[in-house]
């Protein structure tokens, strides 16, 4: 047995892309040993209730990205100068998309992970959580936790 695992660890890492469920349970651990422990007012009343994750897809990466520069540059927040900078990039950026393959855009760049939780408030009554974050093909996790609700 310990030598299947130790194959199915070698492997994952050997083709550097792990598969859902092994993100899941990475993203899953880390939620329950980082996220849960340090914001939650009570860590010990924490449950998992379900935990489902979607893949992200270069191409839909991409107009991700698009999109959030253009509303950057729809903004008075920034100025002239950062506003070109953004500029360049969503040049740059609308350039890799158009000369995106079929199969490269069909390749998964990450997964959007979300949790439903249980938890008790400040109060004692348990309650419903929404949690979602963002972990990359290989393991790493991008970002910080969001909740939802």
């Amino acid at each position: 047995m310990k030598k299947i695992l130790f194959f199915l660890l070698i492997s994952n890492f050997a083709f550097a892309q792990l598969s859902q469920d092994s993100i899941q349970n990475m993203a899953k651990s880390y939620f329950e040993t980082k996220f849960v422990q340090e914001t939650f007012k009570d860590p010990y009343s924490y449950e998992l209730k379900k935990i489902w994750s979607e893949p992200i897809t270069r191409n839909s990466d991409l107009i991700n990205k698009i999109t959030q520069l253009e509303v950057i540059l729809n903004s008075p927040a920034f100025s002239k100068k950062e506003k070109k900078q953004f500029g360049e990039t969503l040049v740059k950026r609308r350039e890799e998309l158009s000369k995106l393959s079929s199969k490269e855009s069909e390749i998964i760049v990450a997964y959007s992970v979300y949790f439903d939780t249980y938890g008790a408030n400040s109060l004692g009554n348990k309650v419903l959580g929404k949690y979602t974050m963002t972990v990359d093909s290989n393991g790493s996790i991008l970002g910080k936790i969001v909740k939802l609700n």
